[in-house]
């Protein structure tokens, strides 16, 4: 029988594709290594090459990861981008720290193939891979930064509890104070609270103050309602209105809808 890489040397159109991904979730080291040269390989189509990388990221098999691996040095970014994608359904400390140092590729595409990577593996990155956000936290790119704190909170790990206060605090950039405030709230510890008021209340870019609207529902101190219905009072963004709403009505309470006009 030819192997997967034969057949789709051999097939064309959507029979390649369909080929491919028949191959999910496979156990056999030789299948895997097909998937693998084919996401590696510039000869194939985007296609076919991300259809490799998505069947390749079902695969547990420790040989994933070993094959992968190398391919996050590479020159060409699109082959980075799919051994990202692949890893996805890693959970060993080697591939998360280096799905962790792909949120600090230049390349877009890099970075966020990593966070999703990361986001869909939150107990094994929470396992071995804090330190390594930790130390993101104060690269000077930003938009390392942020996935970075993003992630950290859905970890729920205390060590990143004054780390993202910090950032929500006085990062200069307003897309790390965002996701630090989102990463407090998904953190759930509540000596954060303060803060996460201040910056409701005065911080001067308005998605960061719904951020902070946001995770003060998630945080739930016992003044929430009087905290968030002030902003409904004050507040002048509708992104910031809605996110209060939606923070109240988490909470169990009665909101009346928002229009483009303002609420009604």
């Amino acid at each position: 029988m030819p192997s997967l890489l034969e057949r789709v040397q051999q097939l064309t159109g959507d029979d390649r594709l369909a080929a491919i991904r028949e191959a999910a979730a496979t156990t056999d080291p030789t299948t895997i290594n097909d998937l693998v040269e084919i996401l590696a390989s510039p000869d194939f189509g985007e296609p076919l090459r991300q259809a490799a990388a998505e069947s390749v990221a079902q695969c547990a098999m420790p040989c994933v990861a070993e094959r992968l691996l190398p391919l996050r040095t590479s020159a060409e970014a699109f082959t980075r981008t799919m051994a990202a994608l692949g890893l996805g359904g890693q959970t060993s400390s080697a591939a998360i720290q280096s799905l962790v140092l792909g949120l600090a590729d230049p390349v877009n595409t890099v970075r966020n193939w990593s966070e999703r990577s990361l986001v869909g593996q939150i107990s094994a990155t929470r396992e071995s891979g804090v330190p390594a956000l930790l130390d993101l936290l104060t690269t000077p790119v930003p938009l390392t930064r942020s996935p970075a704190a993003r992630i950290l909170g859905l970890t729920r790990d205390p060590r990143g509890l004054h780390p993202l206060m910090e950032m929500a605090g006085k990062d200069p950039e307003w897309l790390p104070r965002m996701w630090a405030l989102k990463g407090l709230g998904d953190l759930g510890l509540t000596e954060a609270t303060e803060l996460v008021i201040d910056r409701m209340q005065n911080d001067p870019k308005n998605r960061v103050r719904a951020a902070a609207a946001e995770a003060l529902g998630k945080l739930r101190p016992s003044h929430a309602e009087t905290l968030l219905r002030a902003v409904l009072d004050t507040d002048d963004d509708d992104g910031v209105l809605k996110a209060a709403g939606e923070a109240l009505r988490s909470l169990g309470f009665e909101v009346a809808d928002i229009n483009d006009d303002g609420w009604e």
